[in-house]
């Protein structure tokens, strides 16, 4: 059983914040995920009048104009939302079970918090969530 007292509000506090906010992070990179890929597969609508009217009219290099430079921008973006928000929801369950090393996970879970943001950061709230509750681990006593 976890050593974590039920006492220590700060304790139950940071490892809900950071379980929903990783949680958050975690599911908005799916999504975001999802809908890079599903445009992937019909294309960028806002980009096939650009590419009719050649890029040489819009003063942009093929690579940029194109529905494969934003793509793997996306899934990029995605990607990292997803790792982030992985560990977040990692780090939350490391606060509980190893109350010990809560500021450790803390400060992990504070800054993948906020690396997450690239994915939009959880619906931004995943961010704000666990970004606190890396906060109130950094501050539980061992």
């Amino acid at each position: 059983m976890s050593e974590l007292k039920t006492k220590s509000y700060y304790g139950i506090a940071a490892v809900i914040l950071t379980l929903i906010g990783g949680s958050l992070i975690l599911v908005n990179g799916i999504l975001f995920l999802a809908w890079s890929l599903n445009w992937s597969a019909v294309g960028w609508p806002m980009m096939h009048e650009e590419m009719m009217m050649g890029n040489m009219m819009s003063g942009r290099s093929e690579w940029m104009s194109g529905s494969h430079f934003w793509n793997n921008m996306m899934s990029g973006f995605s990607a990292a939302s997803i790792a982030s928000g992985a560990i977040v929801v990692i780090s939350g369950l490391m606060i509980f079970r190893k109350p010990s090393e809560a500021q450790m996970w803390g400060i992990i879970a504070l800054v993948f918090s906020i690396f997450g943001i690239l994915g939009m950061g959880g619906f931004v709230i995943g961010t704000v969530f666990g970004t606190l509750g890396g906060i109130l681990a950094l501050f539980l006593k061992k």
